[in-house]
């Protein structure tokens, strides 16, 4: 498929519209917050960007697979960001990382001796554990595992406007890496 109709972006911009609205009113929530991440909506806020990234993995995916191109070479393809690292690659890795945090947990957490108080210090690593060394690499650059909020993290580095991180700040980078993508369909031609 290598003509201009991009049949799936229509169902991924509702997608970030509605995840947007959701953020939106957790921001609102956190500016007003004595304690805003006591009171869970870090949490939220990652739960709900992390979502939103997978859906830009979907799209990516559906993108690079009907246009014929190789998933690496559709990848390192599109705008860069700082450190020359691909705005997709970031997109993909921090997707995976929401959807599979559970899976890299294993083994990165160590629990200490109780102290005199019943307590036991907790050490949180990041163990790359089976995953990809270039995935955790990259995804150091943007925040320590088991520490930072890396979706909240990557979203943020994407977006021009620090007081409104929202989904939709993709859209420009999608459409660059999408025309990138096309013209490597057509130039297999």
């Amino acid at each position: 498929m290598t003509d201009d109709i991009d049949l799936f972006i229509f169902y991924l911009r509702r997608h970030l519209e509605v995840l947007d609205a959701e953020i939106a009113d957790i921001s609102s929530k956190i500016d007003t917050s004595d304690d805003p991440e006591g009171n869970g909506y870090y949490d939220s806020g990652e739960y709900f960007m992390g979502a939103g990234l997978a859906a830009v993995q979907k799209y990516m995916t559906e993108t690079f697979y009907s246009f014929g191109v190789d998933q690496k070479k559709a990848l390192d393809a599109g705008p860069k960001l700082a450190g020359g690292v691909s705005f997709a690659n970031v997109v993909w890795f921090a997707a995976n990382y929401w959807k599979n945090d559970a899976e890299w947990w294993k083994g990165a957490i160590e629990v200490g001796s109780k102290d005199s108080d019943g307590m036991s210090p907790i050490n949180i690593s990041w163990s790359a554990g089976g995953k990809p060394k270039s995935s955790v690499a990259l995804l150091e650059g943007f925040g320590r595992f088991g520490h930072d909020y890396i979706c909240s993290i990557v979203l943020a580095t994407l977006v021009d406007d620090a007081e409104d991180v929202r989904l939709r700040s993709v859209l420009t980078y999608l459409e660059s890496w999408r025309t990138d993508v096309k013209q490597m369909a057509v130039s297999k031609l």
